[in-house]
């Protein structure tokens, strides 16, 4: 209850609601890879806080995933679809997204069997991160729903909120929000933050992209031209981040 922790609570719960917001006003693909910023700002402020060190390397790739940023917001579409109750209802029959679906739970059985074989820290600290990874593609896919769901029911008058469907998404976003926080600060708290940040967004940002794209249909969206112009911006946000993470751990090896 120290105030430094609740500011600190508070700020970080802030963040999210206005992330929640951003999502009913973009689309999901392009949303999911300007999670790279977290990258960006978490190197810097993790050498102004936590006294971690920041190298020339790690500057680059600061760097080369601001650039990145630029780019996703250049090549993805720019068109938004606006939600309605009926679209996430067909949305969610998608064979595709069901096959995707599965390999959640597939990864958290599996990985925690592995943590019961391994005592390695390292492969300890990587497993919470891929679990907590999956939740927030989980999260993220509800929180667009919610976030599209709202917004267009306030800018066409629709009536969403009388739905229990609607309400429904709220507990199922909790819970799997819940998970991926808990996660993700455990694998904090093994690590240091500019070697797990990057490699949780990596995981994250590569499974909301395909996630997100295949349940909104937001790969229709671009023409073969830009779609692959958009592939070759996700290859570089990524080869930027795992640049990034490899760098950390470099220098968290040294130390």
């Amino acid at each position: 209850m120290h105030g430094s922790w609740l500011l600190a609570s508070a700020t970080y719960i802030c963040g999210h609601i206005l992330c929640w917001v951003g999502l009913g006003m973009a689309p999901q693909i392009v949303l999911a890879l300007l999670n790279s910023w977290t990258m960006v700002s978490t190197v810097i402020l993790a050498n102004c806080f936590l006294r971690e060190k920041l190298t020339l390397p790690t500057f680059l790739f600061v760097l080369w995933l601001a650039f990145g940023c630029s780019m996703v917001v250049y090549t993805g579409p720019s068109l938004n679809r606006g939600e309605t109750l009926e679209s996430v209802a067909k949305h969610a029959l998608n064979p595709v997204v069901h096959c995707c679906l599965v390999v959640i739970p597939i990864i958290f059985l599996a990985v925690n069997s592995l943590q019961r074989q391994v005592v390695n820290k390292k492969v300890m600290t990587l497993s919470y991160t891929l679990i907590a990874a999956t939740f927030a593609w989980l999260s993220a896919l509800i929180s667009k729903c919610t976030s599209s769901l709202t917004f267009t029911s306030l800018t066409s008058g629709g009536d969403v909120f009388m739905h229990w469907e609607y309400w429904s998404l709220y507990p199922l976003l909790m819970l799997f929000a819940g998970i991926n926080i808990h996660y993700i600060n455990i694998s904090l708290s093994r690590d240091d933050a500019t070697f797990i940040v990057p490699l949780y967004e990596i995981t994250s940002i590569t499974g909301q992209v395909i996630l997100g794209g295949l349940f909104f249909d937001e790969f229709s969206l671009m023409a073969s031209q830009q779609f692959l112009s958009f592939g070759v911006s996700l290859v570089f946000v990524v080869i930027g981040a795992l640049g990034l993470s490899h760098e950390a751990h470099m220098v968290g090896e040294l130390s």
